[in-house]
């Protein structure tokens, strides 16, 4: 979760570019970590088992015993002054897939102009297939309903090959 800026609150599960400096980095296997920031300690990194047979099976018994016995609790308030607000902010990054031709770069900055989507950055490899390349674009921190509406813009131009694959980065 994100509080955004107008103190609105953003609840998401993505999947997000992790840059190897970050201790969630080094997440393997079917461990989970999570990653806490808030104003009395800049970050908190919390790892345990996941996903598997033995953990989900104790995770299981565990609801169960619980259920038996009456001590479930409320998973969340049901009532709450705090506004959900989803339309976060970040950087993300953006690959699209696309056939070659000119101007494509163009076009792709003014479809991110258009949309209020300031761009940090554009990776294109050697080409080798002319009809099949992809190139990435990263931004500068925007809201999710801003790279929403660039890739509806990409994907509408003649040289996509579908939708652009959009991440939040860390």
């Amino acid at each position: 979760s994100t509080l955004n800026p107008d103190g609105t609150l953003a609840v998401f599960v993505s999947p997000t570019i992790v840059p190897i400096i970050s201790p969630l980095s080094s997440a393997k296997g079917p461990g989970n970590m999570v990653l806490i920031n808030s104003d009395n300690m800049p970050s908190s990194t919390f790892a345990g088992p996941g996903a598997g047979r033995f953990p989900t099976a104790n995770s299981v018994l565990n609801d169960l015993v619980r259920l038996s016995l009456g001590t479930t609790s409320a998973p969340f308030p049901l009532e709450s002054d705090l506004v959900l607000n989803n339309d976060y902010l970040a950087r993300f990054y953006i690959r699209i897939k696309c056939s070659d031709g000119l101007g494509i770069i163009r076009l792709v900055g003014e479809a991110a102009e258009s949309s209020g989507v300031s761009i940090h950055a554009i990776l294109q490899n050697p080409i080798e297939n002319h009809l099949n390349l992809d190139f990435v674009v990263t931004t500068e921190q925007v809201k999710l309903s801003q790279v929403q509406r660039f890739a509806e813009l990409v994907e509408k131009m003649p040289f996509a090959k579908g939708a652009p694959l959009f991440l939040p980065i860390l």
